[in-house]
């Protein structure tokens, strides 16, 4: 779906455009802005997320923390929550409770070395931290199944790949803000 569509049909229902009328260069800019904010408030609540994302991210031999993120040492999107973790090496799988972060700075020697079994994420900022109660006794494969914010749009025309009801769903609440 296209950002210029979902406008012109938000604009189209305020009646601020007649149908088959085009919306000018500057309500399109404000538009853009305006159903980019909206996707981004709705990201930040993880119940209008469509789907949790599973990625195979590699972590080196000793590593207690780690940073996830589009800067962090993992690089990918920064998740919203961390729903499942499994550490995999070889045909070996090692599924990874989460904690609160009450329960992580309960822990006692976080820097022992040896298989991890629980992990605590962080949302820092503009990166999220992953946290393991151990460090690494060698390299992992981690298994993340994580909610990620989003995708927003980067310009009117650019195609962005959502579920078909969010495009009727954008339409809709683009019109109330």
């Amino acid at each position: 779906m296209q950002a210029n569509t979902i406008i012109a049909s938000a604009l189209r229902g305020l009646k601020v455009i007649e149908p088959g009328d085009t919306p000018s260069t500057d309500q399109y800019t404000v538009g853009l802005e305006a159903l980019n904010d909206m996707i981004k408030l709705w990201s930040a609540n993880t119940n209008l997320v469509y789907e949790d994302t599973l990625e195979d991210l590699s972590i080196p031999a000793n590593t207690q923390r780690i940073t996830i993120g589009t800067t962090g040492t993992l690089v990918t999107a920064r998740p919203l929550t961390i729903t499942e973790a499994t550490l995999k090496s070889g045909s070996n799988r090692y599924s990874l409770r989460t904690m609160d972060a009450d329960h992580y700075s309960h822990l006692g020697n976080i820097s022992h070395v040896t298989l991890p079994r629980r992990i605590y994420y962080r949302e820092t900022w503009p990166n999220g931290t992953i946290y393991f109660n151990a460090k690494t006794d060698q390299a992992y494969t981690l298994e993340l199944t994580a909610i990620k914010p989003l995708s927003t749009f980067p310009d009117g025309t650019t195609e962005v790949s959502l579920p078909d009801y969010y495009e009727f769903a954008l339409k809709a609440n683009l019109k109330l803000l």
